[in-house]
């Protein structure tokens, strides 16, 4: 990346901060407190993104002082570079409208009087009041810690609609209701596609509520977390199922795998991207399939329930039928947009299903 500052052209590294062109240009740091770029200051050492001509904005500027004075993290690195004069900054975007400092001290291990001293240089170029949380731990303690660390287990309560609503077509022929576990749109939609007016309802709904909306069909929802977190689900879907068509995709796959005496676990990596080569041992077709999920079904044998996909680069459990009761699963997903599309026969086999049973009914 080119740039002008004081008349000399410079070439900078990704990542570059004004305060490595004041270095480029033998300008003593403490002399400099931010940069102007396209007619903005920035922090002295907030990245570079674009090329162009930059203007390095001394001490005596009241304007960026003032600007600036606001900076904790900007005033964290001073005190750090003046203190450990070998540290080096890592700079990226905050979370919160500015920049977060990955301090890497080489092989200096910091002590409790090391944050003192970070500590009290920080209230020198500040006015401010504020402190530092100190605790210094060994890297064994801080494996505990981590080991020890308890994972959410009410993710799907967060994700999942509060109250029920509905996703309306032309023209329709079923009545699908969907389970809300974080729920992708574009599942609704290739429901909508396929001719079927859509009530989504929370993850809590009970198998009474759900049917006395007279589905035609009964929709479970991908969504995040652990599926053992949510076994009233699993036991709504024991009540449902061989009453209605059932269809599961990713975690709905694995709650249907849980209601039908299956176990599911955490893979060491999870399965992320669209490009998961799965069989379908049913036509003996490969499909190319997108895929994000961090648990995956154990295989166990069952006389009633019919393995019908398997993930070939880990062997994974990725599909299952319960035809009798015209329940079925998939664990990637069919509705990825903007592809592949190798699995939207799938949605087809809902229709069919639900067509099934309605004709049966009506008999």
């Amino acid at each position: 990346m080119k740039v002008i500052c004081n008349n000399q052209k410079l070439e900078l590294n990704e990542n570059s901060s004004g305060a490595d062109i004041a270095k480029a240009l033998n300008i003593d740091l403490k002399s400099v407190i931010a940069y102007k770029h396209n007619g903005v200051i920035y922090d002295l050492y907030s990245p570079i993104t674009s090329e162009g001509e930059i203007e390095l904005i001394l001490n005596s500027n009241e304007e960026a002082k003032d600007i600036l004075n606001h900076s904790t993290a900007h005033l964290l690195a001073e005190a750090v570079l003046d203190i450990f004069k070998d540290a080096k900054l890592a700079i990226g975007p905050s979370i919160e409208n500015g920049f977060y400092y990955d301090i890497d001290f080489g092989s200096t291990i910091l002590k409790e009087e090391d944050l003192t001293k970070i500590e009290k240089k920080m209230k020198e170029f500040s006015k401010k009041n504020f402190y530092i949380k100190k605790e210094v731990i060994s890297k064994e303690k801080a494996l505990e810690k981590i080991q020890a660390y308890d994972l959410p287990h009410n993710q799907i309560a967060k994700v999942s609609c509060k109250k029920r609503w509905y996703a309306r077509c032309a023209n329709p022929r079923f009545n699908v209701v969907a389970i809300d576990c974080g729920i992708k749109y574009n599942i609704i939609r290739d429901l909508n596609r396929n001719g079927c007016n859509v009530t989504i309802v929370p993850y809590n709904t009970s198998a009474k509520e759900i049917l006395a909306l007279k589905p035609d069909g009964i929709f479970l929802s991908n969504g995040p977390g652990d599926p053992q977190d949510v076994k009233e689900i699993v036991e709504v879907i024991k009540e449902l199922q061989g009453i209605k068509p059932l269809f599961g995709i990713c975690l709905g796959h694995q709650l249907i795998a849980l209601a039908n005496g299956f176990d599911t676990y955490k893979l060491k990596f999870g399965h992320r991207g669209a490009n998961h080569p799965v069989l379908n041992i049913v036509t003996g077709k490969i499909e190319i399939t997108s895929q994000n999920h961090s648990y995956a079904v154990k295989e166990k044998e069952d006389p009633n329930v019919k393995i019908t996909h398997y993930n070939l680069l880990d062997k994974t459990v990725e599909g299952l039928e319960i035809a009798k009761d015209c329940c079925f699963s998939v664990q990637y997903h069919p509705e990825s947009a903007a592809g592949p599309e190798d699995s939207k026969y799938l949605f087809k086999k809902f229709i069919d299903y639900m067509e099934q049973v309605k004709e049966k009914d009506n008999a």
